[in-house]
């Protein structure tokens, strides 16, 4: 079979390579300049490799997923720590851990551990483990079903670290409330105070970086002699009958006839928008380079304060990310509608209630879709995705359809 993949980020890249493994001739084509889509890197003129789209970090706990991704490329061992800027100027570990409670509750918790007979440890006075989840048990509330985001936060940490750590940070990432989100999006987020970790993923087996980078990466997995490659080419243009003859040369192939295509473009957008357009999220990256050797107490610095601003990674800080004597390199990230964006296209927006219509929306798309069509992908299966899920999800969908032929 010949098939079109539209789109050479991870999902298409993993797409091209079990067809093109399984005999299949493949083109795959993406609007843009090059290849990993969301996941890119580059090796800037500071000799720092710089995520362009911000940090993506290899974490999984599927063994089946991440021997699939070793075959192409070798790994440097990561784990991940992510401190938050507190009022005062203080820093604090995240997800929540019993550092935070200390610094943020300060002498209303030690006071508490003494009011209520919690022994005191012989290193610097610290109360014993167990007590900083009793304290936190205090102050959660007490919703009997969490049906939007607040309630579950509340339901976990209490109101004051609600509305330190998430209530402003939610607000700037999605333009709503956490009230307005479903309680699906708060749960992403763990807290570490029991287990007393300072990890960011305290339970994923598989934790790296590409030592050579992401972009080198998905490279690797598009080296195929089945594979051709097209960069800057959209699906519209590329199937313009009036231009198959420029296509025909650029990839010495005598026709543009496909058997099968396999996209992660927008869906709605696939569709022209014909029912209305789905809701995204996008990031403004700012970039700058300071003429300093250090900055941040961590690799990523959230902000709690209600500025623009949600975070900031300092690349040097992650392994296998170059060096720099004079400079250090920062990305500081501003969370944005994606029409504000140029139409980059981050996090699908979900609404709390018993009806989202933006999932009813993206079923109506759905029901329109071709049966030589298969949506792939954040874009085209419209769902927020990390690298190692994506992986999965793409292998289950093309090799169900490759086994469907046979």
């Amino acid at each position: 079979m010949k098939i079109l993949v539209v789109g050479a980020g991870f999902a298409g890249a993993t797409t091209a390579r079990e067809l093109a493994e399984a005999g299949h001739t493949v083109v795959v084509i993406d609007a843009r300049d090059h290849v990993a889509g969301n996941a890119y890197d580059y090796v800037n003129e500071h000799g720092i490799r710089v995520h362009k789209y911000g940090p993506h970090l290899w974490h999984t706990s599927n063994e089946v997923v991440h021997e699939w991704a070793s075959r192409f490329t070798e790994w440097t061992p990561y784990q991940h720590r992510v401190r938050a800027l507190v009022p005062g100027g203080k820093t604090v570990p995240l997800p929540i851990n019993p550092e935070t409670i200390e610094t943020v509750f300060g002498q209303r918790f030690f006071s508490w551990c003494h009011e209520n007979g919690w022994a005191e440890t012989p290193y610097g006075g610290l109360p014993v483990t167990g007590s900083h989840a009793r304290f936190l048990d205090t102050l959660v509330a007490r919703h009997t079903s969490a049906l939007d985001s607040r309630q579950h936060v509340e339901n976990s940490v209490g109101q004051e670290l609600c509305e330190l750590f998430f209530a402003p940070y939610t607000k700037k990432m999605w333009g709503l409330k956490l009230e307005e989100l479903p309680a699906s999006v708060a749960a992403r987020i763990p807290t570490n105070v029991e287990s007393g970790s300072t990890l960011y993923f305290p339970n994923d087996r598989f934790q790296f970086l590409p030592t050579d980078g992401y972009t080198a990466m998905v490279q690797n997995i598009l080296d195929h002699k089945n594979i051709q490659v097209s960069l800057e080419t959209t699906r519209q243009e590329f199937l313009q009958p009036n231009l198959a003859w420029y296509w025909q040369e650029r990839l010495d192939c005598s026709n543009l006839d496909f058997d099968h295509v396999f996209t992660s473009e927008p869906i709605d957008t696939y569709f022209d928008c014909t029912l209305g357009e789905l809701p995204w999220r996008s990031v403004k990256m700012h970039v700058q380079t300071l003429s300093l050797v250090n900055t941040l107490p961590s690799p990523v610095l959230n902000f709690t304060h209600n500025g623009p601003i949600t975070r900031v990674t300092e690349w040097k800080q992650l392994p296998a990310h170059g060096s720099n004597e004079y400079c250090t390199t920062l990305t500081f990230e501003e969370p944005c509608d994606y029409r504000d964006n140029n139409m980059e296209r981050y996090y699908p927006v979900k609404v709390a209630g018993a009806v989202d219509p933006n999932r009813e929306l993206l079923k109506r798309y759905q029901q329109l879709t071709p049966a030589n069509v298969t949506f792939i992908g954040r874009c085209g299966q419209y769902v927020y995705t990390d690298m190692a899920p994506c992986i999965s999800s793409t292998l289950a969908i093309v090799r169900k359809f490759l086994k469907e032929l046979t």
